[in-house]
């Protein structure tokens, strides 16, 4: 099971706190406590170390930004039931419109758009002889010249698919009544899509607003299912409220993670002494990152380092720059070799004429230098020279050569020795490069493994408890030192980079096991 970092425990030496994935809510005074900024800091975490995907609705006026993160369209799928225009008009009205079920479902009776609705209300409104019925036909026609405007003149994606990693979906200064209706919306449409392979958080900053404890909206009934329904299927809903009590209780149930931060309101004090079983001076003493962790093991008080994200865009641009140098460095080494080579080709096939016709000439001049010596050539030695002296004149238009020159022969070779320094280990389990060794050789690398991958099987193990920002950067040294030594194979993409074993490097690996 997947087990989140949420900080460090309060009281005492800097314990790490770590909890299994689930329905996540974080509670405190606006600006005071820092719920926002501290549930940003555990998402974007359990997001860079591939724990979970997360989607974050961003829905009030100048909320946190989530630097690097995925814009994704909003998703509303358009429901012309009658149960899907009640719970548009639910969300509109405020108030449960049980009142208009009768003309919601003779207005939905042929229609295959929101606009075929509204036609078919107006349309009813002209036949009733009931004044009553009218004054609901006139309100919901009010209802629907403001909502139709708004969903028409706004690019809505018709699939709630995300991409892996930290996705964001911009509601800010969108109309309650449309967020209401994109976020219910998105919530039950993950759900049909079944179980995930990999956890998805579903992020509702502000829950008092579309999950409140005093009336009914569309987002509550949606809520409610997702938080009943949702962990079986690897789907989590995390929220954050200024005030526990104000989120309806009756969705809260199923959440198992409750933080409890800065709350200066005596009556709020007291509520949250009772609803958390605590003391209310516990509250009170709390600052900003405190919080107080409620889970089905007990109670305790952790502190959660506010940590502003980087601007993972401006660091993605500089490492792709430094990528693009480096392959260009690369070509143009490449056509620099291609010249070299073909210029020794060139250079090759001019000697190789050069030697023949230096041979020609030296057969062309033996008669000469025959009669020099006093000797006279064999038959053969003349037949030789007979068929040498017809290729120069042959060469030179039947003319013999006016001079004679002697040709030097230079041949250029090209070599190269690599000299290949091998690593071998010998993994004793007494150290970390020994303990990594001994995870390649056993085949534990088979399979692409991430950063978060192998320091919860080092936690596993026992192997020290790689926790948090420092955990993770020592496993990234660690892991670079075997790729570089060629024992792993590193492959980016996807935001995520995984490291596999090289097959042929595992025999330079000694596992050896000694009695303690």
């Amino acid at each position: 099971m997947t087990q989140l970092y949420l900080g460090f425990e309060k009281g005492g030496p800097l314990t790490p706190v770590l909890e299994p994935l689930a329905h996540l809510a974080v509670f405190g005074q606006t600006r005071r406590a820092g719920k926002t900024t501290s549930l940003r800091t555990i998402i974007t975490r359990a997001a860079e170390e591939g724990q979970a995907d997360v989607v974050v609705f961003r829905t009030g006026t100048g909320e946190i930004e989530f630097p690097g993160a995925h814009r994704s369209t909003p998703f509303f799928r358009e429901a012309v039931d009658w149960r899907g225009v009640e719970a548009m008009l639910w969300s509109f009205l405020g108030e449960k419109p049980k009142v208009y079920r009768t003309l919601v479902m003779k207005a939905v009776r042929g229609a295959r758009t929101l606009e075929d609705v509204h036609r078919n209300v107006v349309a009813a409104a002209k036949k009733e002889h009931s004044a009553w019925a009218r004054d609901m036909a006139y309100q919901l026609d009010q209802y629907f010249q403001e909502i139709l405007p708004w969903l028409r003149g706004h690019e809505l994606a018709t699939t709630a698919d995300f991409h892996s990693g930290l996705n964001v979906v911009d509601l800010e200064r969108w109309p309650k009544t449309v967020q209401q209706l994109v976020i219910a919306a998105t919530l039950n449409r993950l759900m049909e899509y079944g179980k995930r392979t990999h956890p998805l958080l579903v992020v509702l900053p502000e829950a008092r607003t579309f999950i409140p404890s005093d009336s009914a909206t569309p987002v509550k009934l949606a809520a409610d299912r997702f938080a009943r329904e949702g962990a079986k299927l690897n789907l989590f809903l995390w929220i954050d409220s200024q005030a526990l009590t104000g989120v309806d209780q009756q969705v809260l149930r199923n959440f198992a993670l409750l933080l409890q931060g800065v709350q200066t309101s005596d009556l709020e004090i007291r509520r949250v002494a009772k609803a958390l079983e605590v003391e209310p001076r516990a509250v009170r003493s709390l600052k900003v990152g405190d919080f107080i962790l409620h889970t089905p093991d007990g109670v305790r008080t952790i502190h959660v380092p506010l940590v502003e994200p980087k601007e993972e865009t401006k660091v993605d641009e500089k490492e792709r720059k430094q990528y693009e140098d480096h392959i260009a460095k690369l070509e143009r080494n490449l056509d620099d070799l291609r010249d070299q080579l073909a210029e020794a080709n060139r250079r090759a096939e001019a000697n190789a004429k050069a030697a023949a016709a230096n041979a020609v000439e030296r057969i062309e001049t033996a008669p000469r230098l025959a009669a020099v010596v006093g000797e006279s050539p064999t038959d053969e030695q003349a037949a030789h020279m007979l068929e040498g002296q017809r290729f120069v004149l042959a060469a030179t238009g039947g003319k013999a050569p006016a001079q004679k020159l002697h040709l030097e022969t230079r041949t250029t070779e090209a070599r190269l020795t690599a000299h290949v320094v091998e690593k071998h280990i010998d993994a004793k389990l007494d150290d970390s490069d020994s303990r990594l060794g001994a995870l390649i050789a056993e085949g534990w690398f088979d399979a692409q493994k991430a950063n978060s991958n192998v320091r919860d099987e080092m936690r596993a193990r026992g192997w020290g408890s790689w926790i948090g920002g420092g955990g993770n950067d020592a496993m990234n040294e660690l892991l670079g030192r075997f790729t570089e030594w060629g024992f792993l194979r590193r492959t980016e993409g996807n935001k995520k980079i995984l490291y596999s074993a090289i097959p042929e490097a595992k025999a330079r690996i000694t596992v050896k096991r000694e009695r303690a």
